[in-house]
């Protein structure tokens, strides 16, 4: 590609197609006009150029002296309409088509204006990224696409483009920006800019805001530019490209041989006629097009209201009209169907959600009673116990073969250890700390055969964590070992038989433990164990413990965990509980 005219004694090198512009100025100073002359020479020198013109300026390409044969999509002066969900078909045909369009979003308000800019600039950017070629993107009144402070609904739309100006030049894409409000964009897009373009300001917000950032970025014209830009002529630019152009001067930009339809009305100046448009050679083009936009919007809902609205309101005079009807009733049943397949992709992701939530549940259930059976401090006895244990063995069987002096009847009637009964007065008169107390109370009443630890919750009250916490204590008592460990059931050692208090009387065990759980506990654990202990050993569903309960989901898990903690009950699968089978031995 040969170099480019574009201003009087400055020509273009030929990548200029893939270089990043900046044209900024206040209303009727020449910037868009500058813009369409760089557009002008990159067309004509056989460059792809896609505008998104939020103005509704751009058309005039097709009229002038030397019109160019570009389609125009959208405006009122479109070859086709454009809709707001056309974004992705759009893009997806500029990246297809070696040709140059025009995309005229000016009739869009702006949320529809938002979702198709995101939509082509997202595709626009996958396809380039895929598939490398030359195309220049040139944004009319850039703050709409990259402002600086987006309104609602423009991050993502802003996060596309500030993507196209950082690395889309990796792609072969080039970037024209075109503003009259500076202060107004994205100042990470902007610095992006490798050629700025300045025309007259005059507002002093602009000028301080384009003046700071060409200082910042290190441009020494010789030109006071605060005081230089009010006084720039129409057409006459201060242009500044350190690394690519190497200027930093005003130049005179040169006409343009298209139609000037970015000239403002003026006075007196009558009324300015339409221009005329040429006829484009993209027939094929265009046909596509109008196929590829019709597909998207026959799986738009929102098009299909509109015009099932539109139709309705149509006197009923031809066979046309029930004809287009008909057609307007499949699509709407087409859109259902895909509705319907989205909603039952949701609940199958939410039934898979709950169904991780219960594993989750179970899983931390599971931790606990491992992060409390891993405790150091209860390791490191048990590792010293141990080696004390094989040094003493001899001693130790000869203790085990004593017999040991029962028990005297008691007659009195059975007491159930209660939280306020936990703590004991040994004989000696010493007194033990209460949950102490508590768990070597519930050691004692299961003797030499071991208490489960699911049982010693129960009595207790306490948690797993706590009772380990109270085992290592008893363990490592200043009279000896209280109580031992065999293979997860707790043990009272003899030592341990001596500092119970005789007041302590046989806890109800088995069935008879859960039955008294159920009267002591708080109102809905106790409903959710007795109903467990109904179906046991048929696991209980959530379900069911909600319909026969009317509790809630949350406070149904709130109750389980409770349950849980206590080993009164145990997880048998996700959604599902059953009795503790330790808790009836």
């Amino acid at each position: 590609m040969a170099e480019l005219k574009f201003a009087k004694g400055l020509s273009l090198p030929d990548n200029a197609a893939t270089q990043k512009f900046a044209f900024l100025g206040r209303s009727s100073s020449g910037k868009s006009y500058a813009a369409k002359r760089l557009v002008e020479s990159l067309v004509r020198a056989g460059s792809q150029v896609i505008v998104l013109d939020s103005v509704g300026i751009w058309y005039g390409l097709r009229s002038g002296a030397l019109p160019l044969d570009i389609p125009i999509l959208g405006g009122l002066h479109g070859d086709v309409a454009l809709d707001q969900s056309m974004g992705t078909a759009v893009a997806n045909l500029a990246c297809d088509h070696a040709t140059s369009l025009v995309l005229d979003v000016s009739q869009m308000i702006d949320a529809d204006r938002t979702r198709f800019a995101t939509a082509f600039a997202r595709r626009f950017y996958e396809r380039m990224k895929g598939a490398p070629r030359v195309i220049t993107l040139v944004l009319e009144e850039c703050q709409e696409y990259i402002a600086q402070e987006p309104q609602a609904g423009e991050q993502m739309m802003l996060h596309e483009f500030q993507r196209i100006a950082k690395i889309g030049r990796n792609f072969g894409i080039g970037l024209v920006l075109i503003s009259q409000r500076p202060q107004e964009i994205n100042k990470k897009a902007l610095n992006q800019a490798e050629v700025v373009v300045a025309f007259q300001m005059t507002g002093p917000q602009e000028r301080k805001a384009l003046t700071y950032w060409l200082s910042d970025r290190g441009v020494d014209a010789g030109l006071p530019l605060d005081k230089t830009l009010p006084t720039l002529e129409v057409g006459k630019p201060f242009i500044w490209s350190p690394q690519w152009l190497k200027v930093a001067r005003i130049v005179e930009v040169l006409p343009i041989e298209t139609g000037d339809t970015s000239r403002t009305p003026t006075v007196g100046g009558g009324t300015l006629a339409p221009p005329k448009l040429s006829i484009i050679d993209a027939a094929n083009l265009l046909t596509e097009m109008k196929a590829a936009i019709e597909k998207a919007q026959e799986d738009d809902p929102k098009f299909l209201r509109a015009r099932i609205a539109e139709l309705e309101k149509r006197a009923p005079v031809a066979a046309a009209v029930t004809f287009d009807k008909v057609r307007a009733e499949q699509l709407v049943l087409r859109a259902g169907k895909k509705r319907a397949d989205y909603v039952k992709h949701i609940e199958r992701s939410l039934e898979k959600l709950r169904d991780i939530k219960q594993d989750c549940e179970i899983l931390l259930d599971i931790l606990h009673v491992i992060s409390a059976d891993a405790n150091a401090e209860t390791l490191g006895v048990d590792l010293e116990e141990f080696f004390d244990g094989i040094e003493k063995a001899p001693a130790v069987a000869k203790a085990a073969d004593t017999p040991r002096a029962p028990r005297p009847v008691r007659t009195e009637t059975p007491r159930v250890i209660t939280k306020e009964t936990k703590s004991a007065m040994p004989p000696n008169g010493s007194t033990l700390p209460t949950g102490d107390a508590a768990v070597l109370a519930a050691a004692f009443q299961y003797g030499a055969r071991g208490a489960p630890l699911a049982a010693v919750a129960l009595m207790t009250g306490y948690k797993t964590r706590s009772i380990q916490n109270y085992i290592v204590r008893l363990r490592a008592h200043p009279s000896g070992p209280l109580v031992e460990r065999l293979e997860g059931r707790l043990l009272i050692t003899a030592q341990g038989q001596k500092l119970v208090p005789a007041s302590t009387k046989r806890f109800p065990r088995g069935k008879a433990l859960i039955e008294h759980l159920i009267r002591t506990l708080p109102t809905g654990e106790s409903k959710i164990l007795a109903l467990a202990l109904q179906m046991h050993p048929v696991p209980t569903t959530n379900e069911e413990i909600i319909a026969a309960t009317g509790y809630g989901t949350r406070s149904v898990q709130n109750y389980v965990v409770h349950l849980v903690s206590r080993l009164a009950i145990k997880r048998a699968g996700p959604g599902r509980i059953k009795i503790h089978p330790e808790a009836l031995s």
